[in-house]
C-alpha cells in the first residue's frame, strides 16, 4: 500500500489566472438595422455590417432586393415614423405654446334698441352715418402653457418613446430574420449545387 501511494504524483496545482477586470457598462454600435451610440461607455462592441459579413456579391444583391421590396418592412418603417412624429407631439406638449388668432363678423343693432336707435341718428363728423352692419375685425396671439403638476404630460412622453423603441426594435428584428433567412437558403442552394457536382465527378469516374 504505501508503494503503491509513492507511485501515484499528485500534479501540482496551478493557480488561477485572474481575469481582466469587466468595464462597468457597454455600448453597441450596430448598422443597417439599427443605430445606438452613447460617448459615456468606456467600451464599444462593434457589430459587423451586412457587407462586411458576407462577402458574396451575389448574396449580397439578393439581400438589398428582398428589403427594397418587402411590404411588410416597408409598413414597419411606418408604424417606426408614426411613433417618431408621436414622440415629437409629447414632447412639444409640455412646453408653452403660441398661436395666433383673427376674428371677424358684423354687428347689426335693432333699431328699436337704445343702441340701434343711437346709431341711426348720429353721423361721422364727416356727416356720414354709422355703417350697417358693423363690421367687426380682430387679430391677438395666444400663450398657452398647461403645468404638469402630475406628470400626465411626461409619463405620456415617455410612454410614446417607449413605443417608438418598440417599434424600431421591431424592425431591426424582421430585418435580421429576413436577412438570416435568405442566407440560409442561398448557402444551402450552393451546398447542393457542389453536392451535384461532386456526385457528378463520381459518375463520371
Amino acid at each position: 500500500m504505501v508503494l503503491s501511494l509513492s507511485g501515484c504524483l499528485i500534479p501540482a496545482q496551478r493557480a488561477a489566472t485572474p481575469a481582466l477586470p469587466l468595464p462597468k457598462s457597454f455600448s453597441t454600435t450596430t448598422s443597417e438595422s439599427g443605430k445606438a451610440s452613447n460617448s459615456s461607455m468606456t467600451t464599444t462592441v462593434q457589430l459587423p455590417s451586412i457587407q462586411s459579413f458576407y462577402g458574396d456579391p451575389a448574396l449580397l444583391r439578393l439581400i438589398d432586393q428582398a428589403i427594397l421590396g418587402n411590404q411588410e418592412l416597408k409598413i414597419l418603417d411606418e408604424e417606426v415614423q408614426i411613433a417618431a412624429n408621436e414622440v415629437r407631439a409629447r414632447r412639444g406638449a409640455i412646453f408653452p405654446s403660441i398661436g395666433l388668432g383673427a376674428v371677424g363678423g358684423f354687428d347689426r343693432n335693432s333699431a328699436y334698441m337704445p343702441l340701434g336707435a343711437a346709431e341711426r341718428q348720429l353721423t361721422y363728423p364727416i356727416d356720414r352715418e354709422f355703417p350697417d352692419p358693423v363690421p367687426r375685425v380682430g387679430l391677438g396671439a395666444v400663450l398657452g402653457w398647461q403645468v404638469d403638476i402630475w406628470r400626465e404630460l411626461r409619463n405620456a412622453r415617455d410612454a410614446a418613446a417607449a413605443r417608438l423603441t418598440a417599434a424600431i426594435e421591431r424592425r431591426n428584428a424582421f430585418v435580421n430574420r429576413l436577412v438570416a433567412e435568405i442566407a440560409d437558403n442561398y448557402y444551402q442552394l450552393l451546398a447542393l449545387d457542389a453536392r451535384i457536382v461532386v456526385l457528378d465527378q463520381i459518375i463520371a469516374l
